[in-house]
């Protein structure tokens, strides 16, 4: 392991720490790269990860075989796992945010159970849940959609507030697409 700069640490095994605070106070990381200031900073159960920015990765939990690129990309993230996040804040705050690709600023900030998904753009994704097996791509696409599974919102504010019920009869989701081009 190798820290460098003020306050990094690399308490756990091949783990490299570059910049102030940088992986300061992470556990249970193997095999990981923190770059930026406080990139890392009480990360936990974090292996084979790379967070690159300030505040990247900052306070993760069972982040797995991720990246985090960008200022607070990833930063409070809980069970993400073989994800790409791509820009400032994008993936911050999620749960359970698994398989997936976040490219923008703030997409994917707050997800909560959203697997094999694609955001891209800003604020693609924001704050969506139980967005299995869906794409989101556009200015605001697929923001606060709930239970959102299956769904392809492309273009600006598509998919914005989404909503699918299912019925009592049927096991499979009604399903309300808003597309705007």
């Amino acid at each position: 392991s190798i820290s460098i700069c003020y306050g990094a640490e690399s308490r756990s095994t091949f783990m490299l720490s570059f910049g102030t605070n940088a992986g300061k106070n992470a556990t249970g990381t193997t095999a990981s790269t923190f770059i930026g200031s406080n990139s890392g900073y009480d990360a936990s159960g974090s292996t084979y990860v790379n967070f690159i920015g300030a505040n990247a990765g900052y306070g993760a939990i069972n982040a797995l075989n991720s990246n985090f690129i960008g200022v607070g990309s990833g930063n409070l993230s809980t069970g993400a796992t073989y994800n790409n996040f791509l820009g400032t804040s994008a993936g911050q705050s999620s749960l359970n945010l698994n398989y997936s690709n976040v490219f923008g600023y703030e997409s994917g900030r707050g997800v909560t159970n959203a697997q094999y998904v694609n955001f891209f753009g800003h604020q693609a994704g924001w704050f969506a849940t139980n967005a299995t097996l869906s794409n989101f791509i556009g200015f605001n696409a697929g923001s606060s959609a709930t239970n959102a599974q299956y769904s392809n919102f492309i273009g600006y504010t598509a998919g914005t507030a989404a909503s699918r019920r299912r019925t009592a009869r049927s096991k499979s989701p009604i399903r309300t697409h808003r597309h705007r081009l």
